[in-house]
């Protein structure tokens, strides 16, 4: 079990992982969004 959780979160950011872990979806959005902005 380790090992497939290890395997699947070398495929993933971990941006991605994090947001799976976490409830605050709409943190990562405004984030996100404001580094679009920033980067962009």
């Amino acid at each position: 079990m380790l090992d497939d959780l290890a395997q699947a979160q070398q495929q993933q950011t971990p941006v991605e992982v994090a947001a799976r872990q976490t409830p605050a979806h709409a943190v990562l959005e405004a984030a996100r969004s404001e580094f679009a902005r920033f980067a962009g």
